[in-house]
């Protein structure tokens, strides 16, 4: 009677799985061994457009570079300055304090362009951003498109948060705009494609630069300025390289000659 017992169950057993596995067949589910499929890499230099806001976004390929001056470079740049008050002292300091060191960052996607006013005032209506320092000037017939400036370091974290993006880190947005050095085209998104020229808001706290090697680094904890990278129309005399970082400024600032863009995580 045991054994007899025993053998029902392992009929029933073996009927239940044989249900499985025609119900898993009529399911059209094929298995099959090997790699996963994963979304093709895009490639540097690759566009996109953002849904929240229609820029355009330029693909920066994971990398390792040198961030910051040598010695012999700080030499040079002092050189081609000259020897007045401000490059004697201003950019020397800056200069000491940007120390050469290797830095490893993960890909990433970059704003074609500053973000506009028009842009701007899309998220000042959702009533995700503050409104800009600066309104509308009816001397600027294409206003609209024009860099958003008078925004604070939280307006531009704000904004970037707005559309699923945030502030590129100071090693992200020198790695990009070293993109002459590094790989082709990339320059040309940071200088010279924009109604004027303005300085840009990063992430990072300024502080001096470490000398170790970095991976995807962020910048001090806390501090007192933000840091500000490129050039601007009101300091045009300051020397014109994407490792220069010569400029910062309190979070809390609102100024004519400060703008942002925003960066996304691959």
């Amino acid at each position: 009677m045991l054994l007899y017992r025993q053998e029902n169950r392992l009929n029933a057993v073996e009927a239940f799985g044989f249900m499985l596995i025609a119900l898993f067949l009529s399911s059209g589910v094929i298995v099959a061994c090997g790699p996963m499929l994963t979304p093709e890499e895009p490639l540097p230099g690759d566009t996109r457009s953002r849904s929240a806001d229609g820029m355009m976004m330029v693909y920066i390929p994971g990398g390792t570079f040198y961030m910051g001056y040598s010695d012999a470079e700080i030499e040079e740049v002092l050189y081609q300055c000259g020897t007045g008050l401000y490059c004697t002292s201003g950019v020397r300091r800056a200069l000491e304090n940007s120390i050469r060191h290797l830095v490893t960052l993960d890909g990433f996607w970059v704003d074609q362009t500053q973000v506009t006013n028009g842009q701007y005032t899309c998220c000042v209506d959702d009533e995700r951003c503050e409104a800009s320092a600066f309104t509308n000037n009816p001397l600027y017939a294409d206003w609209g498109n024009y860099p958003a400036v008078g925004v604070s370091w939280y307006d531009a974290v704000d904004y970037c948060t707005w559309i699923g993006g945030r502030l590129p880190t100071e090693a992200e947005w020198e790695y990009a705009a070293q993109g002459s050095r590094e790989y082709s085209g990339t320059w040309a998104i940071f200088y010279d494609t924009q109604p004027v020229v303005i300085s840009e808001w990063v992430f990072d706290w300024y502080g001096p630069y470490p000398s170790r090697n970095q991976k995807n680094p962020t910048g001090p904890t806390r501090g007192a300025w933000k840091v500000l990278r490129g050039r601007n129309w009101e300091f045009l005399s300051q020397p014109r390289s994407p490792v220069y970082r010569g400029r910062y400024a309190t979070p809390s600032s609102k100024m004519d000659t400060i703008g942002f863009r925003c960066v996304v995580d691959q």
